[in-house]
């Protein structure tokens, strides 16, 4: 979607994408999608036609790594079980690594995520791009991908909510149906207002962006920010709406909750986004 039309992509902008990872979302696509598109668009950044052909025609999945692996060699991935390369930074260098299927650690969590946790020193390494400008790519790639994860959140709080609302509208309690009690339905309409106000910061900060204004980089941290904490709200109050039925594997709600709060941690601590916005 993010790859220009010269190199075989869509040529698609960023808000194009961030529809697409609401759905996604709301859905709970289990690949690396966010990671993959930004991805595939530095590959084509940095004119590696011959991986980006090998990503666009679906012969290999391509991954990021979020933090310098020079200074972090070790690192978890998302996406980094399931993927042969990892686009990264290493210093001022954006680099492609190859990624054997010996290299690539499952760690176990309860989300189901395809993460894995990577050794980079070992492992070939392709400079891509050098220098300062090469480093303002990368980072404005990790921007990206925390406007696109976080849609991604707000897809998934407004299903959750949905999936939630849906339950409260046929379980009954004392001979009425939960959703007349305004202890259920309170908060979930709370979190509504909440999810689409993270839905229109995410299309906010991509609206600054494309303006050019001063303020854009600080939006993006907080449309980062603002999403990971409502989903993880909203996908606990709904999972609390189905009772003890919502802990067990037999209703979905159980991986809205788990998924909430694991999408968001490949990029750190949800928190530090705040502390971040007030800095910018």
């Amino acid at each position: 979607m993010r790859v220009p039309e010269d190199k075989g992509g869509m040529g698609l902008g960023l808000f194009d994408a961030a529809l697409l990872m609401e759905e996604a979302g709301r859905t709970l696509a289990s690949g690396p999608l966010a990671e993959a598109l930004v991805a595939a668009r530095l590959l084509a950044a940095c004119g590696a036609d011959d991986a980006l052909a090998a990503v666009l025609s679906g012969e290999k999945v391509v991954t990021l790594a979020m933090r310098d692996i020079a200074a972090e060699p070790v690192q978890w991935v998302a996406g980094g079980l399931v993927a042969e390369a990892v686009v990264a930074r290493s210093g001022d260098d954006i680099v492609l690594v190859d990624l054997p299927a010996e290299a690539r650690k499952a760690e176990e969590n309860l989300a189901t995520t395809p993460i894995a946790e990577i050794d980079f020193a070992p492992l070939t390494k392709t400079v891509l791009a050098s220098g300062a400008d090469a480093a303002a790519l990368f980072a404005g790639a990790v921007e990206e991908w925390k406007l696109l994860i976080a849609a991604a959140l707000s897809g998934l709080s407004r299903e959750a909510l949905r999936l939630a609302s849906a339950y409260a509208c046929e379980r009954k309690a004392f001979g009425v149906y939960i959703g007349t009690f305004q202890a259920i339905s309170h908060p979930l309409a709370d979190l509504l207002i909440d999810t689409d106000g993270g839905k229109f910061l995410v299309w906010k900060a991509i609206r600054a962006i494309a303006d050019g204004e001063k303020d854009a980089a600080g939006t993006v941290s907080l449309a980062a920010w603002w999403n990971a904490d409502t989903a993880a709200r909203a996908a606990t109050q709904s999972l609390h709406t189905f009772g003890g039925y919502g802990l067990t594997t037999e209703y979905d709600i159980h991986l809205y909750a788990l998924r909430s709060k694991a999408w968001p941690l490949a990029g750190g601590d949800p928190q530090n986004w705040l502390s971040e916005a007030g800095r910018r």
